[in-house]
């Protein structure tokens, strides 16, 4: 898994030169026509993917964790409804994650790009336009990892539907039938 991200960042030009590009063909890439340099960032890719994949899961878990303890410890004894509670522990969740997912992974992606670009100053700048037709190097599973977000955000949307319409059926007011009145003489 890890050498298919490294891998997918590289590409061979028309003349079979190795190419790398870190931020897609259409920016600027660098042409590798050492080895050494080759093995020296796909470890650097190796390492910035593992990363990256243990602090979200990290962050994740240690948000989902401080905003369901916040709330079982803190405000079971309040009588406030279901939407309130989940409202709550979103905005704790939030907060939590800012701190514990976004902010180290923002960090890891600035050491990551300082480090990279420390690698590429010694290579040879590709210019997008330069570069003609490309082979190697696609991701077989883009497709797949495309559906598969689209049908989760379907299942994400009707959940959200059908969580909004129960509300509404629960709040709705209900017609009570009072019985006739007899007339007063």
């Amino acid at each position: 898994m890890f050498n298919r991200a490294a891998d997918a960042l590289f590409r061979k030009d028309a003349s079979g030169r190795l190419i790398f590009l870190p931020r897609g063909t259409r920016k600027t890439g660098y042409y590798v026509d050492a080895a050494s340099d080759e093995q020296k960032i796909k470890a650097l890719v190796k390492l910035q993917v593992t990363a990256g994949m243990f602090l979200n899961l990290a962050g994740f878990l240690g948000s989902y964790t401080i905003a369901s303890t916040w709330e079982s410890l803190y405000f079971t004894h309040l009588p406030i409804s279901i939407e309130a509670r989940a409202l709550r522990a979103g905005a704790v969740y939030l907060i939590s994650a800012a701190v514990l997912q976004f902010t180290p992974a923002l960090v890891l992606q600035k050491v990551y790009q300082r480090s990279l670009r420390d690698i590429c100053s010694t290579l040879q700048p590709a210019e997008p336009g330069s570069l003609g037709p490309l082979s190697g190097g696609s991701n077989p599973y883009r497709r797949v990892l495309l559906a598969l977000a689209v049908v989760i955000l379907l299942i994400g949307v009707v959940f959200a539907a059908v969580a909004r319409r129960q509300a509404g059926e629960r709040h709705a007011p209900t017609k009570t039938t009072c019985p006739p009145t007899q007339p007063t003489q």
